[in-house]
Protein backbone atom coordinates (compact mmCIF):
# COMPACT_ATOMS: atom_id res chain seq x y z
CA UNK A 1 0.00 0.00 0.00
CA UNK A 2 1.00 3.62 -0.46
CA UNK A 3 1.74 5.84 2.47
CA UNK A 4 -0.18 9.00 3.31
CA UNK A 5 2.31 11.16 1.47
CA UNK A 6 4.09 10.90 -1.87
CA UNK A 7 7.63 11.19 -0.58
CA UNK A 8 8.74 8.05 -2.41
CA UNK A 9 10.83 9.13 -5.40
CA UNK A 10 9.45 6.58 -7.85
CA UNK A 11 5.83 7.51 -7.22
CA UNK A 12 6.63 11.21 -7.53
CA UNK A 13 8.58 10.65 -10.74
CA UNK A 14 5.73 8.70 -12.34
CA UNK A 15 3.16 11.27 -11.26
CA UNK A 16 5.20 14.22 -12.56
CA UNK A 17 5.89 12.44 -15.84
CA UNK A 18 2.18 11.72 -16.38
CA UNK A 19 1.23 15.30 -15.48
CA UNK A 20 3.57 16.75 -18.10
CA UNK A 21 2.26 14.29 -20.71
CA UNK A 22 -1.30 15.40 -20.05
CA UNK A 23 -0.37 19.06 -19.94
CA UNK A 24 1.52 18.78 -23.23
CA UNK A 25 4.67 20.56 -22.15
CA UNK A 26 7.39 20.51 -19.51
CA UNK A 27 6.89 22.51 -16.32
CA UNK A 28 9.84 24.89 -16.26
CA UNK A 29 8.70 28.08 -14.53
CA UNK A 30 6.04 29.78 -12.42
CA UNK A 31 3.96 30.72 -15.47
CA UNK A 32 3.76 27.06 -16.47
CA UNK A 33 2.56 26.25 -12.96
CA UNK A 34 -0.17 28.89 -13.21
CA UNK A 35 -1.40 27.38 -16.49
CA UNK A 36 -1.22 23.87 -15.09
CA UNK A 37 -3.24 24.88 -12.04
CA UNK A 38 -5.96 26.24 -14.33
CA UNK A 39 -5.83 23.11 -16.51
CA UNK A 40 -6.27 20.82 -13.50
CA UNK A 41 -9.24 22.84 -12.27
CA UNK A 42 -10.97 22.74 -15.65
CA UNK A 43 -10.53 19.00 -15.97
CA UNK A 44 -11.21 17.91 -12.36
CA UNK A 45 -13.10 20.86 -10.79
CA UNK A 46 -10.53 20.63 -7.97
CA UNK A 47 -8.15 23.42 -6.97
CA UNK A 48 -4.43 22.66 -6.82
CA UNK A 49 -2.47 25.86 -6.31
CA UNK A 50 0.35 27.06 -8.51
CA UNK A 51 2.55 27.05 -5.41
CA UNK A 52 1.94 23.32 -4.98
CA UNK A 53 3.21 22.70 -8.50
CA UNK A 54 6.28 24.84 -7.90
CA UNK A 55 7.14 22.62 -4.96
CA UNK A 56 6.31 19.41 -6.82
CA UNK A 57 8.51 20.29 -9.79
CA UNK A 58 11.32 21.61 -7.59
CA UNK A 59 11.06 25.20 -8.82
CA UNK A 60 11.21 26.41 -5.23
CA UNK A 61 12.87 24.89 -2.19
CA UNK A 62 10.43 23.46 0.32
CA UNK A 63 10.29 20.74 2.94
CA UNK A 64 6.53 20.34 2.45
CA UNK A 65 5.34 17.07 0.98
CA UNK A 66 2.57 16.63 -1.56
CA UNK A 67 -0.44 15.22 0.29
CA UNK A 68 -2.10 11.99 -0.75
CA UNK A 69 -5.35 13.90 -1.42
CA UNK A 70 -3.55 16.27 -3.81
CA UNK A 71 -1.78 13.36 -5.49
CA UNK A 72 -5.14 11.65 -6.06
CA UNK A 73 -6.48 14.80 -7.71
CA UNK A 74 -3.46 14.93 -10.00
CA UNK A 75 -3.81 11.24 -10.82
CA UNK A 76 -7.44 11.94 -11.78
CA UNK A 77 -6.17 14.75 -14.02
CA UNK A 78 -4.03 12.10 -15.74
CA UNK A 79 -7.04 9.83 -16.27
CA UNK A 80 -6.73 7.48 -13.28
CA UNK A 81 -9.01 6.93 -10.28
CA UNK A 82 -6.27 7.80 -7.80
CA UNK A 83 -2.53 7.68 -7.29
CA UNK A 84 -2.58 4.04 -6.31
CA UNK A 85 -4.23 3.03 -9.59
CA UNK A 86 -1.78 5.14 -11.58
CA UNK A 87 1.19 3.60 -9.79
CA UNK A 88 0.15 -0.02 -10.11
CA UNK A 89 -1.10 0.46 -13.68
CA UNK A 90 2.33 1.72 -14.58
CA UNK A 91 3.95 -1.28 -12.93
CA UNK A 92 1.57 -3.61 -14.70
CA UNK A 93 2.14 -2.17 -18.18
CA UNK A 94 5.65 -0.91 -17.81
CA UNK A 95 8.46 -2.14 -20.04
CA UNK A 96 11.96 -1.35 -18.94
CA UNK A 97 13.43 1.90 -20.33
CA UNK A 98 15.99 -0.23 -22.19
CA UNK A 99 13.22 -2.16 -23.98
CA UNK A 100 11.49 1.02 -25.17
CA UNK A 101 14.79 2.62 -26.10
CA UNK A 102 15.81 -0.38 -28.17
CA UNK A 103 12.47 -0.46 -29.96
CA UNK A 104 12.62 3.28 -30.56
CA UNK A 105 16.10 2.92 -32.06
CA UNK A 106 14.72 0.43 -34.58
CA UNK A 107 12.07 2.90 -35.75
CA UNK A 108 14.59 5.73 -35.71
CA UNK A 109 16.66 3.81 -38.24
CA UNK A 110 13.71 3.74 -40.63
CA UNK A 111 13.62 7.55 -40.76
CA UNK A 112 17.35 7.65 -41.51
CA UNK A 113 16.97 5.71 -44.77
CA UNK A 114 16.99 7.94 -47.86
CA UNK A 115 13.53 8.25 -49.40
CA UNK A 116 13.71 7.63 -53.19
CA UNK A 117 13.06 10.84 -55.14
CA UNK A 118 9.77 11.18 -56.98
CA UNK A 119 8.23 13.70 -59.37
CA UNK A 120 6.97 16.97 -58.00
CA UNK A 121 3.35 16.79 -56.96
CA UNK A 122 3.38 13.04 -56.34
CA UNK A 123 3.53 10.94 -53.18
CA UNK A 124 5.87 8.05 -52.55
CA UNK A 125 3.03 5.64 -51.78
CA UNK A 126 5.30 2.71 -50.89
CA UNK A 127 7.02 4.81 -48.24
CA UNK A 128 3.70 6.30 -47.12
CA UNK A 129 2.25 2.84 -46.49
CA UNK A 130 5.35 1.70 -44.65
CA UNK A 131 5.43 4.75 -42.40
CA UNK A 132 1.69 4.47 -41.80
CA UNK A 133 2.18 0.94 -40.48
CA UNK A 134 5.01 2.02 -38.21
CA UNK A 135 3.07 4.96 -36.82
CA UNK A 136 0.03 2.84 -36.05
CA UNK A 137 2.32 0.87 -33.78
CA UNK A 138 3.92 3.99 -32.28
CA UNK A 139 0.58 5.72 -31.69
CA UNK A 140 -0.71 2.63 -29.93
CA UNK A 141 2.08 2.79 -27.35
CA UNK A 142 2.52 6.11 -25.54
CA UNK A 143 5.77 5.03 -23.90
CA UNK A 144 7.23 4.11 -27.29
CA UNK A 145 6.06 7.43 -28.72
CA UNK A 146 7.75 9.33 -25.89
CA UNK A 147 10.98 7.35 -26.36
CA UNK A 148 11.00 7.90 -30.13
CA UNK A 149 10.23 11.62 -30.33
CA UNK A 150 13.57 12.94 -29.00
CA UNK A 151 15.44 10.57 -31.31
CA UNK A 152 13.85 11.82 -34.52
CA UNK A 153 12.91 15.43 -33.70
CA UNK A 154 15.82 16.75 -35.80
CA UNK A 155 15.30 14.36 -38.70
CA UNK A 156 14.00 16.07 -41.90
CA UNK A 157 12.30 12.88 -43.07
CA UNK A 158 10.46 12.59 -39.76
CA UNK A 159 9.45 16.24 -40.04
CA UNK A 160 7.69 15.53 -43.32
CA UNK A 161 6.32 12.04 -42.89
CA UNK A 162 5.49 11.99 -39.18
CA UNK A 163 4.72 15.48 -37.95
CA UNK A 164 3.37 17.01 -41.16
CA UNK A 165 1.66 14.15 -43.01
CA UNK A 166 0.47 12.13 -40.02
CA UNK A 167 -0.79 14.35 -37.18
CA UNK A 168 -2.66 12.01 -34.80
CA UNK A 169 -5.53 14.37 -34.01
CA UNK A 170 -7.65 11.68 -32.31
CA UNK A 171 -4.83 11.25 -29.75
CA UNK A 172 -4.14 14.92 -29.06
CA UNK A 173 -6.02 14.86 -25.76
CA UNK A 174 -3.92 11.92 -24.56
CA UNK A 175 -0.51 13.47 -25.09
CA UNK A 176 0.17 12.59 -28.72
CA UNK A 177 0.68 16.24 -29.67
CA UNK A 178 3.68 16.59 -27.35
CA UNK A 179 6.19 15.75 -30.09
CA UNK A 180 5.35 19.04 -31.82
CA UNK A 181 7.17 20.92 -29.07
CA UNK A 182 10.37 19.21 -30.21
CA UNK A 183 9.40 19.63 -33.87
CA UNK A 184 9.12 23.40 -33.36
CA UNK A 185 12.49 23.49 -31.64
CA UNK A 186 14.29 21.86 -34.56
CA UNK A 187 12.34 23.00 -37.64
CA UNK A 188 12.38 26.77 -37.42
CA UNK A 189 11.21 27.88 -40.88
CA UNK A 190 8.15 30.10 -40.94
CA UNK A 191 5.60 27.60 -42.27
CA UNK A 192 6.72 24.87 -39.87
CA UNK A 193 6.33 27.27 -36.95
CA UNK A 194 2.78 28.09 -38.07
CA UNK A 195 1.96 24.43 -38.63
CA UNK A 196 3.36 23.12 -35.32
CA UNK A 197 1.96 25.90 -33.16
CA UNK A 198 -1.41 25.53 -34.86
CA UNK A 199 -1.60 21.83 -34.02
CA UNK A 200 -0.64 22.49 -30.39
CA UNK A 201 -3.27 25.24 -30.34
CA UNK A 202 -5.87 22.82 -31.71
CA UNK A 203 -4.94 20.23 -29.09
CA UNK A 204 -5.41 22.80 -26.31
CA UNK A 205 -8.75 24.00 -27.72
CA UNK A 206 -10.11 20.47 -28.02
CA UNK A 207 -9.25 19.84 -24.36
CA UNK A 208 -10.62 23.26 -23.30
CA UNK A 209 -7.28 24.44 -21.96
CA UNK A 210 -7.74 28.01 -23.11
CA UNK A 211 -4.80 29.55 -21.28
CA UNK A 212 -2.47 27.06 -22.97
CA UNK A 213 -4.23 27.68 -26.29
CA UNK A 214 -3.61 31.42 -25.89
CA UNK A 215 0.13 30.81 -25.68
CA UNK A 216 0.17 29.01 -29.02
CA UNK A 217 -2.28 31.46 -30.57
CA UNK A 218 0.05 34.33 -29.68
CA UNK A 219 2.94 32.52 -31.38
CA UNK A 220 0.84 32.12 -34.54
CA UNK A 221 -0.70 35.59 -34.67
CA UNK A 222 2.61 37.49 -34.68
CA UNK A 223 3.60 35.79 -37.95
CA UNK A 224 2.96 37.65 -41.20
CA UNK A 225 0.41 35.67 -43.20
CA UNK A 226 1.81 36.92 -46.49
CA UNK A 227 5.09 35.10 -45.90
CA UNK A 228 3.25 31.75 -46.05
CA UNK A 229 2.55 29.93 -49.31
CA UNK A 230 1.72 26.30 -48.49
CA UNK A 231 -2.10 25.87 -48.44
CA UNK A 232 -2.02 23.69 -45.30
CA UNK A 233 -0.05 26.34 -43.39
CA UNK A 234 -2.32 29.13 -44.65
CA UNK A 235 -5.41 27.17 -43.62
CA UNK A 236 -4.06 26.39 -40.15
CA UNK A 237 -3.03 30.02 -39.67
CA UNK A 238 -6.44 31.43 -40.61
CA UNK A 239 -8.31 28.54 -38.99
CA UNK A 240 -6.50 29.01 -35.68
CA UNK A 241 -7.38 32.69 -35.58
CA UNK A 242 -11.00 31.94 -36.46
CA UNK A 243 -11.22 29.28 -33.76
CA UNK A 244 -9.61 31.57 -31.19
CA UNK A 245 -12.21 34.28 -31.85
CA UNK A 246 -14.88 31.59 -31.59
CA UNK A 247 -13.79 30.28 -28.17
CA UNK A 248 -13.36 33.84 -26.84
CA UNK A 249 -16.79 34.88 -28.16
CA UNK A 250 -15.30 37.72 -30.21
CA UNK A 251 -18.02 37.81 -32.85
CA UNK A 252 -16.76 40.97 -34.56
CA UNK A 253 -13.28 39.59 -35.21
CA UNK A 254 -14.73 36.20 -36.10
CA UNK A 255 -16.81 37.76 -38.88
CA UNK A 256 -13.76 39.66 -40.17
CA UNK A 257 -11.80 36.41 -40.25
CA UNK A 258 -14.61 34.71 -42.20
CA UNK A 259 -14.40 37.54 -44.75
CA UNK A 260 -10.62 37.03 -45.00
CA UNK A 261 -11.14 33.30 -45.52
CA UNK A 262 -13.63 34.03 -48.31
CA UNK A 263 -11.05 36.27 -49.95
CA UNK A 264 -8.44 33.53 -49.74
CA UNK A 265 -10.84 31.03 -51.28
CA UNK A 266 -11.08 33.30 -54.31
CA UNK A 267 -7.46 34.47 -54.46
CA UNK A 268 -5.55 33.44 -57.56
CA UNK A 269 -2.31 33.94 -55.62
CA UNK A 270 -3.12 31.00 -53.33
CA UNK A 271 -0.57 28.72 -54.99
CA UNK A 272 -0.50 24.99 -54.33
CA UNK A 273 3.17 24.16 -53.84
CA UNK A 274 2.70 20.50 -54.77
CA UNK A 275 1.76 21.36 -58.33
CA UNK A 276 -1.84 20.06 -58.23
CA UNK A 277 -4.17 21.42 -60.90
CA UNK A 278 -6.69 22.67 -58.36
CA UNK A 279 -4.78 25.56 -56.81
CA UNK A 280 -6.29 25.41 -53.33
CA UNK A 281 -8.10 22.11 -52.80
CA UNK A 282 -5.94 21.44 -49.73
CA UNK A 283 -6.84 24.85 -48.35
CA UNK A 284 -10.55 24.24 -48.92
CA UNK A 285 -10.55 20.91 -47.13
CA UNK A 286 -8.56 22.01 -44.11
CA UNK A 287 -10.21 25.40 -43.59
CA UNK A 288 -13.63 23.67 -43.66
CA UNK A 289 -12.52 21.68 -40.59
CA UNK A 290 -11.96 24.89 -38.61
CA UNK A 291 -15.16 26.45 -39.91
CA UNK A 292 -17.05 23.35 -38.75
CA UNK A 293 -15.49 23.58 -35.27
CA UNK A 294 -16.46 27.26 -35.16
CA UNK A 295 -20.07 26.51 -36.17
CA UNK A 296 -19.89 28.26 -39.57
CA UNK A 297 -21.95 25.56 -41.25
CA UNK A 298 -23.36 27.42 -44.30
CA UNK A 299 -19.84 28.30 -45.42
CA UNK A 300 -18.73 24.67 -44.85
CA UNK A 301 -21.41 23.59 -47.33
CA UNK A 302 -20.46 26.32 -49.81
CA UNK A 303 -16.85 25.10 -49.75
CA UNK A 304 -17.17 21.33 -49.52
CA UNK A 305 -20.22 20.47 -51.62
CA UNK A 306 -18.59 21.52 -54.92
CA UNK A 307 -15.42 19.65 -53.88
CA UNK A 308 -17.37 16.50 -52.99
CA UNK A 309 -19.15 16.62 -56.34
CA UNK A 310 -15.76 16.49 -58.11
CA UNK A 311 -14.61 13.08 -56.84
CA UNK A 312 -12.41 12.58 -59.90
CA UNK A 313 -10.47 15.71 -59.00
CA UNK A 314 -10.00 14.53 -55.42
CA UNK A 315 -8.76 11.12 -56.57
CA UNK A 316 -6.05 12.83 -58.62
CA UNK A 317 -5.06 15.48 -56.10
CA UNK A 318 -5.48 13.83 -52.72
CA UNK A 319 -5.50 10.46 -50.99
CA UNK A 320 -9.18 9.50 -51.25
CA UNK A 321 -9.07 7.34 -48.13
CA UNK A 322 -7.91 10.27 -46.04
CA UNK A 323 -10.18 13.01 -47.32
CA UNK A 324 -13.48 11.68 -48.67
CA UNK A 325 -14.82 10.39 -45.36
CA UNK A 326 -14.10 13.59 -43.38
CA UNK A 327 -15.68 15.60 -46.21
CA UNK A 328 -18.84 13.51 -45.91
CA UNK A 329 -18.87 13.88 -42.12
CA UNK A 330 -18.44 17.64 -42.27
CA UNK A 331 -21.18 17.94 -44.90
CA UNK A 332 -23.59 15.74 -42.93
CA UNK A 333 -22.99 17.80 -39.79
CA UNK A 334 -23.36 21.08 -41.70
CA UNK A 335 -26.59 19.85 -43.33
CA UNK A 336 -27.96 18.81 -39.92
CA UNK A 337 -27.30 22.29 -38.51
CA UNK A 338 -28.83 24.13 -41.48
CA UNK A 339 -32.15 22.28 -41.70
CA UNK A 340 -31.11 20.28 -44.77
CA UNK A 341 -32.22 17.03 -43.19
CA UNK A 342 -32.96 15.14 -46.41
CA UNK A 343 -29.47 15.72 -47.79
CA UNK A 344 -27.88 14.74 -44.48
CA UNK A 345 -29.86 11.50 -44.22
CA UNK A 346 -29.03 10.58 -47.82
CA UNK A 347 -25.30 10.93 -47.13
CA UNK A 348 -25.15 9.09 -43.77
CA UNK A 349 -25.15 5.57 -45.32
CA UNK A 350 -22.22 6.61 -47.55
CA UNK A 351 -19.86 7.10 -44.63
CA UNK A 352 -17.52 4.17 -44.18
CA UNK A 353 -14.47 3.70 -42.00
CA UNK A 354 -12.75 6.93 -41.03
CA UNK A 355 -9.01 7.31 -41.42
CA UNK A 356 -7.31 6.07 -38.24
CA UNK A 357 -5.59 9.39 -37.48
CA UNK A 358 -8.93 11.19 -37.13
CA UNK A 359 -11.39 8.36 -36.47
CA UNK A 360 -12.53 9.40 -32.98
CA UNK A 361 -12.25 13.11 -33.78
CA UNK A 362 -14.63 12.94 -36.73
CA UNK A 363 -16.78 10.18 -35.21
CA UNK A 364 -17.76 12.63 -32.48
CA UNK A 365 -18.86 15.12 -35.14
CA UNK A 366 -20.77 12.45 -37.07
CA UNK A 367 -22.55 11.30 -33.91
CA UNK A 368 -23.48 14.91 -33.19
CA UNK A 369 -25.14 15.12 -36.60
CA UNK A 370 -26.87 11.74 -36.21
CA UNK A 371 -28.23 12.78 -32.82
CA UNK A 372 -29.75 15.87 -34.40
CA UNK A 373 -31.27 13.73 -37.13
CA UNK A 374 -32.63 11.06 -34.76
CA UNK A 375 -36.38 11.04 -34.08
CA UNK A 376 -36.78 8.04 -31.78
CA UNK A 377 -35.88 8.55 -28.08
CA UNK A 378 -34.14 5.17 -27.90
CA UNK A 379 -31.94 6.01 -30.88
CA UNK A 380 -31.08 9.40 -29.44
CA UNK A 381 -30.19 7.85 -26.07
CA UNK A 382 -27.90 5.32 -27.74
CA UNK A 383 -26.14 8.04 -29.72
CA UNK A 384 -25.73 10.15 -26.56
CA UNK A 385 -24.09 7.21 -24.85
CA UNK A 386 -21.62 6.77 -27.68
CA UNK A 387 -20.91 10.51 -27.72
CA UNK A 388 -20.15 10.54 -24.00
CA UNK A 389 -17.87 7.53 -24.39
CA UNK A 390 -15.85 9.07 -27.23
CA UNK A 391 -15.60 12.48 -25.57
CA UNK A 392 -14.35 10.77 -22.42
CA UNK A 393 -11.90 8.59 -24.38
CA UNK A 394 -10.40 11.48 -26.36
CA UNK A 395 -10.74 14.00 -23.49
CA UNK A 396 -12.07 16.46 -26.08
CA UNK A 397 -14.23 18.42 -23.65
CA UNK A 398 -14.63 21.06 -26.38
CA UNK A 399 -17.51 18.90 -27.65
CA UNK A 400 -19.28 18.49 -24.28
CA UNK A 401 -21.77 21.37 -24.95
CA UNK A 402 -23.34 19.37 -27.80
CA UNK A 403 -24.57 16.89 -25.19
CA UNK A 404 -26.71 19.65 -23.69
CA UNK A 405 -28.36 20.73 -26.96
Amino acid sequence: MLSNDTSFPRQLAILKYEIELQFGMQINNAADCDLLSESVYKRTSQIVSSQTFRRLFNLIKSKSLTSRATADILAAYCGYTNLEQLFFKQLENESTPEDKSQEAEIYKAFFEVDVPPIAKGELNMVYEKAISGILKKVYNDKALYDALMPLIAQNPTAHIYLFERFPYISGFGRGFASGYILYLKHKVDLEAQVFGNALLFLAAVLTNEHAVAKRYYDAISIINLYGIRHPFAIARYLGSRLLYYHITNNEKCKLKMIDLIRDRLNASSNVNRHGFHSFNIEFQLLIAEYLSLAGCFPLVIDILLPVYQQKALISVDMDRGFWLMPIKVMLIRAFSYTNRRKEALAMVPLVGELYWLVDDYFSIQLLDAQRRLAQEPAEMAAINGNLKRLISKTRFSFFEPILMQ
